[in-house]
């Protein structure tokens, strides 16, 4: 053990304690410290494919919606399976997810968002809100787009027209599920 004693412009006086084999304070280096090789913590292996797979996690959820799993799938067939792998662990993703969701909910009461409001300061609520609605737009646009090609396709109405319509139509079925008229009532049988 070393001792380091400093002196500030005041009278007051702090001692540092260097233990061997403790992680040093990283303020006390200087850049040029920083520079010299092999003072950097190169992962390797394991740790480098691990460090990718927050971002993978989520984004391999995409992959599964059923038409990007047939379109995934039959990408597959064509360069022979070589990718499989990829929608085999954005399924596993998928159940983990599903699983953490489920004990969120069981153990808790409360969906995600419901915790998040109650946990977070005001300015990441409203971070997390915009985020989620900005997923929402952004995971909608294609099915919007594609009734629209569709009604362009069958009908021969213009996409911009198809476009509004399918706008239009979503915000009636909203409406009227307000009102219950679309609420699904199942009849127990005895």
């Amino acid at each position: 053990m070393q001792e380091h004693q400093k002196v500030s412009a005041g009278a007051s006086t702090t001692m540092a304690i260097e233990v061997e084999g403790a992680t040093p304070d990283p303020r006390n280096f200087t850049l040029s410290e920083f520079d010299q090789p092999g003072s950097h913590d190169q992962k390797t292996g394991w740790r480098a494919f691990l460090s990718f797979i927050g971002p993978g996690f989520l984004v391999s959820l995409a992959y599964l919606d059923p038409g990007n799993l047939e379109t995934d799938l039959q990408a597959g067939a064509n360069h022979e399976y070589e990718l499989l792998w990829v929608i085999l662990i954005g399924l596993i993703f998928a159940l983990i997810i599903q699983s953490l969701a489920a004990n969120l909910g069981v153990t808790t009461g409360k969906h995600l968002a419901e915790l998040c409001k109650d946990e977070y300061p005001p300015l990441v609520k409203y971070c997390l809100w915009l985020l989620a609605e900005l997923a929402v737009i952004a995971a909608d646009i294609p099915e919007v787009i594609g009734t629209a090609f569709a009604l362009n396709i069958l009908f021969h109405i213009p996409v911009w027209a198809g476009v509004l319509l399918t706008g239009c139509s979503t915000l009636v079925l909203l409406g009227l599920q307000r009102y219950g008229v679309l609420s699904l009532k199942i009849p127990l049988i005895n």
